[in-house]
């Protein structure tokens, strides 16, 4: 049995303003408040455009499968406040991913966390094995977000 990747999708309603979810979720250097899986990120200066520009670069440190794996991550496109999409590579994976914001109340925001991961190089084989634990960093990843923009419901909230 072999698989191609792995798709995970998860949805999640919060409290607040679409602009100020958006603006602290696409930030990179805040990452590692709400993924259990990051350990740090920094921008790569030489080869980055600053801020959320398509093409900056991110440097992350995770943690997957038990590995700290440094990782790179790419801003594919971005849609302000809508949507941003982004490519991560590291030794072990490459994934794509797609976060979406939708106001659906005064005060209260959708996010739609999608995301696409594949194994790389040798360690494809270990796909069918792992596709569970692989569906679970993502589905931490949409978790912690979940719960630290719960935490900072004042700060995201709409300015009145």
């Amino acid at each position: 049995m072999y698989v191609q990747a792995v798709t995970g999708h998860n949805t999640f309603r919060v409290k607040g303003d679409v602009r100020r979810i958006f603006d602290y979720s696409a930030d990179f250097s805040h990452i590692h408040e709400w993924d259990p899986g990051t350990v740090d990120s920094h921008s790569l200066e030489k080869d980055s455009k600053p801020g959320l520009d398509v093409g900056s670069k991110k440097k992350l440190t995770t943690v997957m499968l038990g590995l700290k794996t440094p990782c790179v991550y790419q801003i594919l496109e971005v849609d302000k406040p809508k949507q941003i999409k982004y490519f991560s590579t590291s030794r072990y994976h490459q994934s794509w991913d797609t976060v979406t914001f939708r106001q659906v109340e005064p005060d209260e925001v959708e996010v739609d966390y999608h995301t696409k991961m594949e194994l790389k190089n040798w360690f494809k084989v270990c796909e069918p094995f792992s596709a569970p634990i692989l569906l679970h960093i993502a589905k931490e990843a949409a978790d912690g977000l979940e719960a630290k923009l719960k935490e900072l419901k004042g700060e995201v909230a709409p300015v009145r």
